[in-house]
């Protein structure tokens, strides 16, 4: 029995047949995969059919994902996998796991360590491609390189900050909150609107003090939030968008994902995500980044 990506992709294709074509290539389905097929909504974009073999998919997802398979791997397979991946990878995956990776794995070798791998991390599923995921406000997300997508959730967190400063009296910790804050963060401070709901606050009248601490508290905040506006998206680019990100970052942006809020709140966090992008990262304040 086909999966709903599968029945998806084959509608996008059948629907540029004519009916009688459409009508004999579905004789070969059973019922079931008829009724899926039939059920499913094709783009409204034009897609390449040839954007479905999704090769090199395994090397757009953050190597740290990788460790806990390799880990399992006895060296001489470990030595195979280190050797599909760029020479910055390969040094950080040989040091972790001290293997060295192989010179010796000719291309269909490699080819088939690359499927081998990629089928370890979607398992049963069967993933679209980002050109065939359903049209969504966060899916220019896709294109930020890994960095980006850190600097958004950093951004992010001042949201909070900046609801949770209005309640503090005492001078001298909201001195020790700016003496901490890193320049390109201040200078977002004053275009942060005030929010019409409020998360749980962070508590910073009993922090430690600390800077490292401090940042961590933000980071995480940032991660709350993006993981919230990722509630209700397709499953898929989820999973595209969390690979990306290192495996700590990557599965607490998918704990928050599950959790239930209002969608009022989702749409909210969506607009603050779209105003940080086009203006820190994409906008005139590139640089400070």
């Amino acid at each position: 029995m086909i999966q709903q990506p599968v029945a998806y992709i084959l509608k996008t294709f059948l629907s540029d047949l004519p009916p009688e074509t459409q009508t004999h290539l579905l004789s070969y389905c059973s019922e079931a995969e008829k009724n899926l097929i039939n059920h499913q909504m094709p783009p409204t974009f034009t897609i390449d059919p040839q954007k479905y073999f999704q090769d090199g998919l395994i090397f757009s997802i953050h190597y740290s994902w990788l460790i806990p398979f390799l880990k399992t791997q006895p060296p001489e397979s470990g030595a195979l996998f280190l050797s599909l991946f760029p020479p910055q990878e390969q040094k950080k995956l040989s040091g972790l796991l001290q293997v060295i990776p192989s010179s010796s794995l000719s291309n269909l070798g490699k080819k088939y360590c690359e499927q081998f791998l990629l089928s370890y991390f979607v398992k049963e599923q069967q993933i679209l491609p980002i050109e065939f995921l359903p049209s969504s406000p966060l899916n220019f997300l896709l294109s930020l390189s890994k960095e980006q997508l850190i600097s958004l959730i950093d951004y992010l967190s001042l949201y909070d900050l900046v609801e949770e400063m209005r309640y503090i009296v005492d001078r001298g910790l909201l001195k020790r909150i700016f003496h901490c804050l890193p320049d390109k963060m201040k200078q977002l401070i004053p275009t942060i609107p005030k929010q019409s709901f409020s998360l749980p606050r962070m508590n910073l009248p009993k922090w430690d003090g600390s800077k490292k601490t401090f940042l961590s508290l933000l980071h995480t905040r940032g991660l709350q939030r993006l993981g919230i506006a990722l509630i209700g998206q397709h499953p898929h680019f989820i999973w595209y968008l969390t690979h990306k990100l290192d495996i700590g970052r990557g599965n607490a942006v998918i704990k928050y994902s599950l959790k239930e809020i209002s969608p009022i709140i989702i749409k909210i966090i969506i607009t603050n995500i779209e105003e940080i992008v086009n203006l820190v990262i994409k906008g005139k304040m590139n640089e400070a980044l």
